[in-house]
């Protein structure tokens, strides 16, 4: 085994050689162009004079790695490839590896992408919270298989082969999906908007992005086939300590948009203060959410509160609850333009 301080220069200066003119451009790299799976956006270019003073130097097959928490435990952190000139400057939340003759640039970048460096690095970060850092110090002195370099190449060689084939893969299961969802949207779409038969006879619905409809169904605004009714007003302020951790389930947008159509979980709870200050709406009601994240529904399997940015439906007698779900939520996407242009918008309900 071997430290890698043997094995590298940590935040080395540039060499005399490689420092740039003053109009010279370079590569600028914030922490922002800096991805968590070795990507680098080098897009951003600057006059040397700019930044070459209070920034991080770097130079082509340097690697860099955020020191500053939670950037280093995401695994913000690159190989330095194609740089402007190549070389860059950026974020002095970085430290950067370069390479001594005997490393392969290209392990030092996966041995840095490595369960064990971020682990051990995470566990002796430095600094208060919110500011903690890995320290060069740990850096210097963290322990590598002593490899040929040869013997580094094949490793580094095999890691980009086998990540890269991953990576493809990944791709083409989120095409997958996009696709699937796609076909779930067409089939509801098709479903609840032209009914099962493809042979019934049509009529104009009247309404311009329904188009036509069974000619045998009638056409009602949601109030004559549920009742409509808001969550409280009156959990305010939403600061108040006094009125929440307590035993009863209070629904926030976000439980409805992660639903899986029926909501059994949230993250919230009323204390007595705040229930008394609320109304519980029971289990078998349709949540639509009306402001945040317009739009999402959920059937309500337990027994809750909601608040003002959630509206609860209550199917009449001969609407089904589960249909009427489906109803709603392939028009989830038009339900936007029924909320006014400001900059809190909120769903009118009254329209649909």
């Amino acid at each position: 085994m071997i430290r890698l301080k043997y094995l590298t220069i940590v935040n080395a200066s540039l060499p005399r050689d490689r420092v740039p003119l003053p109009d010279d451009e370079v590569t600028f790299l914030p922490m922002e162009r800096i991805g968590e799976n070795g990507e680098l956006d080098l897009s951003l270019v600057r006059p040397a004079k700019e930044i070459s003073q209070g920034y991080t130097a770097m130079l082509d097959d340097d690697v860099v790695v955020a020191k500053i928490t939670p950037c280093f435990e995401n695994g913000k952190g690159a190989l330095c490839e194609g740089l402007k000139g190549g070389l860059g400057f950026g974020t002095t939340e970085l430290i950067v590896l370069r390479a001594k003759k005997q490393t392969n640039p290209r392990f030092l970048y996966w041995l840095t992408r490595s369960n064990e460096f971020r682990k051990w690095g995470e566990a002796d970060m430095t600094g208060s919270a919110g500011q903690k850092r890995v320290t060069e110090d740990f850096v210097s002195n963290f322990r590598s298989a002593e490899l040929s370099h040869s013997h580094q190449r094949r490793i580094a060689a095999y890691l980009d082969e086998q990540t890269a084939k991953i990576d493809r893969l990944m791709a083409l299961r989120r095409r997958q999906m996009e696709l699937l969802k796609e076909q779930r949207a067409a089939a509801i779409q098709q479903a609840v908007t032209r009914g099962l038969n493809p042979n019934a006879p049509m009529k104009d619905s009247g309404v311009p992005w329904l188009g036509e409809i069974p000619a045998h169904w009638e056409l009602k605004s949601i109030k004559y086939i549920a009742r409509i009714c808001r969550g409280r007003f009156g959990h305010r302020p939403r600061t108040d300590p006094a009125l929440y951790d307590g035993p009863y389930p209070f629904i926030q947008t976000g439980d409805v948009a992660t639903a899986n159509k029926y909501l059994t979980s949230y993250t919230q709870t009323l204390s007595e203060k705040g229930y008394h200050v609320s109304v519980e709406f029971p289990s078998g009601t349709l949540l639509i959410t009306i402001a945040a994240n317009i739009g999402d529904l959920a059937i309500l399997s337990i027994n809750a509160c909601l608040p003002d940015s959630i509206v609860g439906l209550f199917p009449y007698a001969g609407t089904n609850v589960e249909f009427l779900y489906y109803q709603l939520s392939c028009l989830k996407y038009r339900l936007h333009a029924l909320a006014p242009e400001n900059t809190q918008k909120n769903l009118n309900i009254d329209r649909l």
